[in-house]
């Protein structure tokens, strides 16, 4: 019963990203820009003197439709082994990434606010690089492979669901469980939106609904942020989020038709219960738990 009633109320699978508020990788002209910011940084992980993975995102990386600026701040996420390690080698480093309170803290209380509290990522931003400004977020491996599995805050997870520029990413002989992470991720995203989506829709809002999944319930969205920031994610980055999800649409063919030869193609999926299931079941379990609890209340 409890499957049956959230199978028919799909607004409780967007109020759970609302609450929960918190790919493609593909070479551009910029790589050899991306690879020195890099450069710049003590390696995620000390032992190998590489990193888990780090990659750059957003409008300073892929075009926005009706983005033109050319003073876009370029983004980053690091991936570290050992937090509370790297930020001690990258404040002897880059001392001056860091806010004057954050210096006196230390090491020690930057990675415990990293790792303990929001969605465990820790940004410095306005760094001026170059002939512009980045801003970088870090990571941890662990609590970056619990967001992509469980989507604990959809926050880092939730970037990884679009087009981003992998400028690092550990061989998958040497990091098995980031790689299945990663795909599962994107497996995540699509059993949500078609739960999300109608019986027929078309590639458009496939993607729309894919790039606007991390973005419910972002309070940016309502105050300060382009409401239309979502359609321009997908639309401009249409090609790339065809590409991404390419492999894992494939593997979902018994539950959703798409013609071989169309020039606006046009889904047809499956909306029986044993579908519906189907997908309800390959959601994540943060989110699954939140279905059972929205689904207690309003019962």
């Amino acid at each position: 019963m409890l499957c049956t009633k959230l199978l028919r109320n799909p607004r409780s699978l967007t109020k759970f990203l609302r609450v929960n508020r918190f790919s493609s990788q593909f070479e551009s002209e910029e790589s050899d820009f991306f690879r020195r910011v890099l450069t710049r940084f003590p390696p995620g992980d000390s032992n190998t003197g590489t990193w888990p993975l780090a990659f750059a995102y957003g409008s300073g990386v892929f075009k926005q439709e009706g983005n033109v600026s050319k003073n876009n701040m370029t983004d980053f996420v690091l991936v570290v082994e050992d937090s509370e390690n790297w930020h001690s080698k990258n404040l002897e480093i880059n001392p001056k990434d860091y806010s004057g309170l954050m210096s006196l803290c230390g090491a020690k209380a930057i990675g415990e606010l990293q790792e303990k509290f929001g969605a465990k990522c820790y940004f410095n931003t306005l760094i001026p690089y170059e002939e512009g400004r980045i801003k970088y977020g870090v990571i941890s491996r662990n609590d970056l492979i619990a967001d992509l599995l469980d989507w604990e805050s959809l926050y880092v997870a939730g970037r990884l669901q679009k087009p981003v520029n992998i400028i690092h990413k550990s061989p998958r002989e040497l990091d098995a469980e980031l790689h299945m992470a990663l795909r599962m991720n994107l497996k995540n995203a699509l059993h949500t939106s078609l739960l999300l989506l109608p019986e027929k829709f078309t590639e458009q809002m496939l993607y729309d609904t894919l790039c606007g999944l991390s973005y419910n319930g972002d309070f940016r969205m309502t105050f300060g942020e382009d409401k239309n920031k979502v359609k321009k994610i997908s639309k401009g980055s249409f090609e790339e989020l065809k590409q991404i999800y390419a492999k894992q649409l494939s593997k979902m063919s018994e539950f959703v038709y798409m013609p071989q030869k169309s020039e606006r193609i046009i889904f047809d999926q499956d909306m029986s219960p044993g579908a519906r299931f189907h997908h309800l079941t390959m959601l994540p379990k943060n989110m699954q738990e939140f279905l059972g609890i929205y689904h207690s209340y309003i019962t």
